[in-house]
């Protein structure tokens, strides 16, 4: 914020204080109004502050907090732009810093390395800043939009309640004295019965209502009155949903046009899952009385639970445009329209629930579920983030480590993972998730108890126990990993992976016709996959029947072209062949995919050896020595360097 916007901020502020010591007349004209002012000019000049210091998010959520009671708050609007725009040139400014980075050259190995991932984080951090700033300007301007809805509604039903007024005047003007004083005398004591009713004073309001009956025993809306005070009751209790029907058909007898006990019935009918009845009945309320969003928002759910997505959409919509404040009715759209495979509408409702109800975790959990789905796992990870922030359950939990599990940050991952299984210790995809993070990040030993326990509370689902197998493969015992595999695939014959690992367990014990076989019968599952065609490629050269080495190869490669691996068992193939400057070429984009392979550097250089071109063989190998450290390979690379 420039200087000079800051200046007539503590102006204006100075000048509401003068207001106070004009004198004692003036302030109490100014008191009562001023208060909010106060307030609001303090915030304007916090939220400056904020963005002077660059701390935007907090200034964010001050302008926030102003726009949803005013959308039209020019200084906080202007504000708001401001620290947006300057956020996302703060954004910027860190992407164009890491593209510099990447310029800049360092002859230190390790040193370029720690500085592409510094490069990196500083990027994601970018780039959550900047989905960020998008997604509080979405938020801002939704809010806006239904600030004026709810004026615009708000408006609709105080011009309605006055032509009500007005009409029920007019009908009691049209009737005598006395029986005007009768219908007054009834609406009084529905009105209290109503008010006891709100306090769960059911039966005080039975006695009301039951006063009323007294006065005009054809009353229609008393009957129906009385049929709502037993559904608000107790809605579970049968024998108040026997009243409660049979007050509403006492109703519809004496006013076929009253909508009420339609309505009533209509929710007895949802609650014991009649839907069809529901729909009827609910259907004829609606009818009756088109403005009340209540009726249309029981439909809908009447409609949703009979999976008649279509009509429950429609009816959500009409709730929604008579309520733009029911936040349920925007979620319960929101569910609609998943059903209807309209997941960016979905999206759109969710947020309006939220714009509602702003704690409202099960929306942005919907959200972040969504945009997972759609690949945006950054996005996906904000909106769950602000789910769990509002409700730390083991589901909320769960789709946060997925969401960083997909953006490859599997640390994260495992904390929230582990996160679940504390709060839901019961729930076997729990140990499971947790297990093959830990899997993920070569931990295997501290893996077996999760993949265990997963097996214990289920042992039917086949992928606990193939990650059961990987567990105890990794610690050493073939055989008992052989039974896991072996079960996991009788309990799904397309199951692949498992029969990967079966055939690479095989590989091990110098099996290489029985792994041979299940691979082939993995094949006939699906021909195409890399894993399948890599790992047939490894038996076939370890049966030195190359060409069948080489087609498997090319077939795995052509599934996944950016595979360092596939090129690096091509490679060792062509090895075997002898045909060097074609393993020369394979190594070479298999470092090029991936630079930290150090087996591919080590291949490379021996490669390199045995076309006599040992001037590059050693710029090979030095390079692997200086980015690998202390590693196996690295040591490897000395040795070979020290004999050229």
């Amino acid at each position: 914020m420039n200087s000079g916007t800051k200046k007539a901020l503590l102006i204006s502020l100075g000048v509401v204080a003068l207001l106070g010591i004009i004198g004692t007349g003036a302030f109490v004209i100014l008191n009562q109004s001023s208060g909010d002012d106060q307030a609001r000019l303090n915030t304007l000049a916090l939220a400056a502050d904020y963005i002077e210091q660059e701390e935007y998010d907090r200034a964010l959520d001050l302008l926030e907090s102003l726009l949803i009671e005013n959308p039209n708050d020019e200084e906080a609007v202007a504000l708001r732009d401001e620290a947006l725009e300057k956020k996302r040139q703060a954004a910027e400014a860190a992407r164009q810093n890491e593209r510099q980075t990447e310029r800049q050259p360092d002859n230190n190995s390790q040193d370029a390395s720690q500085a592409e991932a510094e490069a990196r984080a500083r990027e994601a951090a970018a780039r959550e800043a900047e989905a960020e700033a998008r997604r509080r300007e979405a938020e801002l301007e939704l809010q806006k939009q239904l600030a004026a809805q709810r004026e615009a509604e708000e408006q609709r039903r105080r011009e309605e309640e006055e032509a009500r007024r007005q009409a029920e005047e007019e009908r009691l003007a049209a009737l005598s004295e006395e029986e005007a004083a009768r219908q007054r005398e009834i609406q009084e004591l529905l009105d209290e019965a109503r008010r006891l009713q709100e306090d769960d004073q059911f039966v005080n309001a039975r006695g009301k209502i039951n006063q009323a009956m007294d006065i005009d025993e054809d009353s229609a809306l008393t009957y129906a009155r009385m049929a709502e005070t037993f559904v608000e009751e107790d809605i579970q209790n049968n024998d108040n949903l026997s009243k409660a029907i049979s007050f509403s058909e006492q109703s519809i007898d004496r006013d076929p046009q009253l909508w009420e006990p339609y309505y009533t019935l209509g929710r007895i009918f949802n609650e014991t899952k009649q839907f069809d009845k529901a729909i009827r009945e609910l259907s004829t309320a609606a009818d009756l009385n088109s403005t009340n969003a209540d009726v249309f928002y029981a439909l809908g759910n009447a409609q949703f639970d009979a999976r008649r997505y279509s009509d429950a959409r429609q009816s959500y919509e009409a709730c929604v445009f008579l309520d733009f404040g029911n936040e349920k009715a925007f979620f319960n759209l929101g569910l609609t329209l998943e059903r209807l495979d309209q997941p960016d509408l979905a999206i759109q409702n969710y947020r309006k629930a939220v714009a509602v109800k702003s704690d409202y975790a099960s929306a942005y959990n919907r959200i972040g579920e969504l945009l997972l789905a759609k690949g945006n796992a950054e996005d996906a990870l904000t909106n769950l983030q602000q789910a769990l922030d509002y409700d730390n359950s083991a589901r909320n939990n769960r789709a946060v480590a997925r969401s960083y599990y997909e953006l490859g940050r599997l640390p994260e991952a495992l904390e929230y993972f582990t996160n679940a299984v504390e709060l839901e210790p019961g729930r076997a995809q729990n140990h499971y998730n947790t297990a093959a993070v830990l899997l993920d990040l070569n931990r295997a030993e501290e893996a077996l108890p999760y993949a265990a326990e997963a097996v214990k509370m289920d042992s039917s689902v086949p992928e606990y126990n193939y990650t059961l197998g990987l567990a105890v493969k990794e610690l050493g015992s073939l055989e008992q990993a052989s039974q896991y595999f072996q079960a996991a695939i009788r309990q799904r014959s397309g199951y692949i992976k498992p029969r990967i690992e079966l055939a690479d367990i095989h590989i091990q014990n110098e099996e290489y016709d029985e792994a041979l076989q299940v691979l082939l019968d993995a094949a006939k599952i699906d021909s195409s996959r890399a894993d399948v065609n890599n790992n047939l490629a490894t038996v076939y050269r370890l049966k030195t029947l190359y060409e069948d080495s080489l087609t498997h190869s090319a077939t795995a490669i052509q599934a996944e072209p950016n595979s360092a691996l596939l090129r690096y068992n091509l490679a060792l193939t062509l090895i075997k062949m002898e045909a060097y400057e074609q393993a020369e070429n394979s190594l070479t984009t298999a470092i090029n995919l991936d630079s930290s392979y150090w087996d591919a550097y080590i291949r490379l250089g021996e490669v390199l050896i045995a076309l006599d071109n040992k001037e590059q063989a050693r710029e090979i190998l030095q390079q692997l020595v200086d980015r690998a450290g202390e590693s196996s390979q690295a040591e490897k690379a000395r040795t070979l360097l020290a004999s050229l």
